[in-house]
């Protein structure tokens, strides 16, 4: 959703990312506190590239044990919006525990302050069939090249996504990343 950020960004709207997790646990189930670090500061670079100014609000949840923590997750994504916020999260069909269970709590978050949702995918756009998405309304964000050079800069900061960290195969590859980098970024539509 870089494009999007970018273009909030750049017509000096207030933008918010929350971070549910530091990803310490991409390489390794128990989690790498080295990892975090990077991963925040990567994060940080990665925002900075879309013209976020405020800093990642971090809710530290244990990365792939989100499920775990829903409910407290929907308090604390309660606690940043309002009626007027547009709330993007990940869709609650994503393909990842951790990504579902932020796209369930966002929801519920989004309905209980009147706040509008649409949610991004990454992980269906390779494991879901076209068909999942017809009962669903997907809306197009056309980037503009410059929205797509941030959008690219900013996915470039994610290092230890491409590279191999302490031996283990990298996470991302160039097929992954295909969706990410289409001229449109895409959304779904989210109605109570």
């Amino acid at each position: 959703m870089g494009g999007l950020i970018a273009r909030q960004r750049s017509a000096r709207l207030e933008v918010c990312v929350l971070a549910v997790t530091d990803g310490d646990a991409a390489y390794d189930p128990d989690g790498d506190e080295d990892l975090a670090n990077v991963r925040r500061v990567e994060q940080d670079s990665a925002v900075a590239h879309l013209g976020l100014a405020a800093p990642i609000v971090r809710l530290g949840l244990p990365d792939g044990k989100v499920p775990e923590y829903e409910a407290s997750l929907i308090d604390s994504i309660r606690h940043h919006i309002d009626q007027d916020c547009l709330v993007v999260a990940p869709w609650r069909k994503d393909c990842h525990p951790d990504h579902e269970a932020v796209g369930r709590a966002a929801r519920a978050a989004a309905v209980a302050e009147g706040a509008t949702l649409v949610s991004s995918m990454f992980w269906a756009w390779h494991y879901r069939s076209v068909k999942s998405l017809d009962s669903v309304d997907v809306l197009e964000l056309p980037m503009s090249p410059e929205e797509r050079a941030d959008k690219r800069t900013a996915i470039e900061c994610h290092h230890s996504q491409f590279d191999s960290w302490n031996g283990s195969d990298p996470i991302l590859n160039d097929e992954l990343l295909t969706p990410a980098l289409w001229p449109s970024e895409y959304f779904i539509a989210e109605h109570d």
